[in-house]
């Protein structure tokens, strides 16, 4: 069956060899959570007598208070859970109000009323009284493009961790001593796609997409090298994962499939792999066919000197351990943040190292082509890449590897291919909450 390629900003993919828009179900999800019951309602209405304009302009602005109240208490609660990623604002209400309209509003008033509004996706005000709304006091629509990256990032990995429901497993790895083991992420080698399940997870999806289209607004032109790298490599990873979703993990879907989902980046349309190959300038994991190199919508997106208009000035080697395509051969998602992008690109590469290393009879070192793809792009020669793989193993491996190498060191490594099989491990910080 031929394949095509899939655009998408927010909810809905678009053919890349077709104008017409096509539909998909799996993520048209409407939320339909009622605030109110409807026959209460009914007979509160047909057993009262007409209001006044009066006494209703003065309801009317009771129930205005009591929402500032609410939200007020939301930004509360979600201020003491994400404190350290939203930006600090003050309290614009003590100015916007005046103190004889404000009434205190009890605890169990507070705390009934915001169990009701827990029950929708989200809250929208109308600004037009130029109160500010609710996701502005949260920082949500003045997020820096590396922050956005990083909740993208979030969501998408506790959606992928509910979708899973018993198809994980716990990812462990050893410490250097030996003396105990760490946990390190969760494995998913199965997501359930059926009508229940993305059901169950509608609100999370929408928020997914409310975020993606916040990204067609990003300069991506603008930002310092560090930047970049977490950016792109949350980009990607988050780009990958939810293409597995809207295609699912039949037989039909294929790696090309997913590394041709495009996203919208600043009016620019970009692929997994473009972000690999003309953006990140590193070995692309899987080669495409020639005729999908000469219709990428990355080539669109070219600058007159050639390079992608997003383009690294240099390639980083270490991005090798950070993206994934979805195989047991990849390495582990996490969350990469431009302060400290290096050290955390370090960290993937010696997690993935000691958790993927085996040995053959102690003839032969096994070691997937990841490994060979950095060695090669950072021109390691035989003995400086034994040096960097000793450093990240265990006294047992170590041990191990030293027999290997002292009987054919030449010959001593064998390069696993690719797998091609679904298999993701999300770091264990980004679905904490949700074990």
């Amino acid at each position: 069956m031929p394949s095509k390629s899939y655009h998408y900003s927010s909810s809905s993919f678009s053919s890349s060899s077709s104008s017409s828009q096509l539909s998909t179900p799996r993520l048209n999800l409407v939320l339909k959570s009622p605030m109110w019951d409807v026959e209460e309602v009914k007979c509160s209405l047909g057993s009262s007598m007409p209001k006044s304009d009066e006494e209703l302009k003065g309801e009317i602005a009771e129930l205005e208070t009591e929402i500032l109240q609410l939200e007020l208490y939301l930004l509360s609660l979600y201020r003491s859970s994400f404190g350290d990623y939203l930006p600090a604002v003050s309290s614009p209400f003590k100015t916007k109000l005046h103190s004889d309209q404000v009434s205190s509003v009890s605890d169990k008033s507070i705390s009934a009323s915001f169990k009701s509004l827990s029950e929708t996706d989200k809250i929208k005000r109308s600004d037009s009284s130029g109160n500010p709304s609710l996701a502005d006091l949260l920082g949500l629509n003045t997020l820096s493009p590396n922050k956005l990256s990083e909740e993208i990032m979030r969501n998408i990995c506790v959606i992928y961790f509910k979708l899973s429901e018993n198809g994980h497993n716990i990812f462990f790895k050893k410490s250097k001593n030996e003396e105990c083991g760490q946990e390190l992420g969760v494995v998913i080698h199965k997501l359930y796609l059926d009508d229940d399940n993305l059901k169950s997870i509608e609100s999370m999806l929408q928020h997914f997409r409310s975020l993606v289209q916040k990204l067609e607004k990003v300069d991506a032109t603008k930002m310092s090298r560090e930047e970049k790298l977490a950016f792109w490599t949350n980009i990607h990873n988050a780009l990958v994962m939810h293409a597995y979703i809207v295609y699912g993990l039949g037989e039909d879907t294929t790696i090309t499939m997913v590394l041709k989902a495009a996203i919208n980046i600043g009016g620019e349309w970009v692929n997994a792999y473009d972000i690999q190959s003309l953006i990140m300038g590193i070995s692309p994991c899987h080669s495409p066919s020639r005729l999908w190199t000469l219709f990428s919508p990355g080539k669109s997106s070219k600058t007159s000197s050639g390079g992608h208009i997003y383009a690294l000035d240099y390639a980083e080697p270490l991005l090798h351990f950070a993206l994934s395509t979805g195989a047991s051969t990849y390495p582990m998602v996490r969350v990469y943040t431009a302060e400290g992008i290096f050290q955390e690109l370090r960290q993937a590469r010696d997690d993935f190292i000691q958790t993927s290393i085996g040995f053959e009879k102690e003839t032969k070192i096994l070691l997937p082509k990841i490994v060979y793809n950095y060695a090669k792009d950072t021109s390691l020669n035989m003995a400086e890449l034994f040096n960097t793989i000793s450093k990240c193993l265990t006294e047992t491996q170590r041990a191990k590897m030293r027999r290997v190498v002292t009987k054919k060191q030449d010959r001593s490594i064998r390069w696993i291919n690719h797998d091609s099989n679904f298999h993701f491990i999300i770091h264990s910080e980004l679905i904490r909450g949700s074990l």
